[in-house]
């Protein structure tokens, strides 16, 4: 009986999606200011791994390109996101970040992406030579016009504003088995894709 007791223990540990609270350590912050024009930079990630950015503050948007070794640009891992912009002097421009953090238990490598916009407030993974988006602040259910991720020595958490001033925070988990993170007690937006 006790036998069965722990089997059926087990098996439901199982089925439950695998969360961590980590201890987060984050390397160099990279940050990229655009006044009207564009601009272009290439920054090395790691011996292994780069990122090429653009920013253009006249046509609202920024684009990533994470690269892993010798890769060619048109084989990165590319995003195309829109910016937050300011107008300075009558000029627009605009300012990004992509903040490296590193899971200091497993050395896992994220890459937390703010362009000051939801749309923009994202978290890249990497693992064995492969990126993937595992957290899109515009997933969160809400009118939001700003989001940032605040990285604190044990939690991730997203900080979220509305036009009107209105805030929320929300602490993102990792799902180990999904390989994303979730904004605990938020409700998502699902993203319905219409094939022709």
């Amino acid at each position: 009986m006790k036998k069965q007791i722990l089997a059926l223990a087990a098996c439901a540990l199982l089925a439950m999606p695998l969360t961590a609270h980590a201890d987060w350590t984050t390397g160099a912050e990279n940050r990229f200011y655009a006044a009207g024009g564009t601009i272009a930079a290439r920054v090395s990630l790691t011996s292994e791994q780069s990122l090429r950015v653009s920013v253009s503050p006249d046509e609202g948007a920024a684009s990533f390109y994470f690269l892993y070794g010798d890769d060619a640009d048109e084989d990165a891992f590319s995003l195309q996101l829109p910016c937050f912009i300011q107008q300075d002097g009558g000029e627009p421009s605009a300012l990004v970040s992509v903040l490296p953090v590193i899971d200091t238990g497993n050395g896992r490598r994220f890459y937390v992406i703010d362009t000051g916009t939801p749309a923009g407030c994202l978290i890249v993974s990497y693992s064995g030579g492969k990126y993937k988006t595992a957290f899109d602040a515009s997933s969160i259910e809400g009118d939001w016009t700003e989001a940032s991720i605040e990285v604190q020595k044990k939690e991730l958490v997203l900080h979220l504003s509305d036009a009107s001033g209105n805030a929320q925070d929300y602490l993102l988990t990792y799902d180990k088995k999904a390989g994303t993170f979730s904004a605990e007690g938020a409700a998502s937006v699902s993203t319905v894709v219409i094939e022709e």
